[in-house]
This record gives C-alpha cells, sequence and structure tokens, in this order.
C-alpha cells in the first residue's frame, strides 16, 4: 500500500475517532451532531480509501 494513503487513511482515522470522543463528551446536543457528522464523513472517506487501494492492487496483479 503506498505510504501517502496509508498516512491519508490513518489521518482520517484520527480525526473520526477524535470526533467521536468529542460528541460523547459535549453535552451540547448541537455540538453532538456536528462532531458526528464529521466521524461520519471520515469514517467514509478511510473507506473509500482502503476501497481504492484494495482496487488498485489487484489491478497490479
Amino acid at each position: 500500500m503506498n505510504r501517502t494513503i496509508m498516512e491519508k487513511i490513518d489521518s482520517f482515522s484520527d480525526l473520526r475517532d477524535r470526533a467521536r470522543h468529542k460528541a460523547r463528551a459535549s453535552r451540547i446536543p448541537r455540538l453532538q451532531v456536528v462532531y458526528a457528522a464529521i466521524a461520519a464523513e471520515a469514517d467514509r472517506q478511510v473507506r473509500n480509501l482502503r476501497r481504492a487501494t484494495r482496487e488498485l492492487e489487484e489491478e497490479a496483479l
């Protein structure tokens, strides 16, 4: 797997985890929703990058 892609996946994973933590820790409902949306988008990005990487690796075979 390309190092740059791995770094992006790690970055989005960290963002997702921090946003989930802040969503749980926040006492303000609107902020909970915002942080949950950020976590969901970061999770989608991680899945998309992993899928694209898997497809590239399959093409290389």
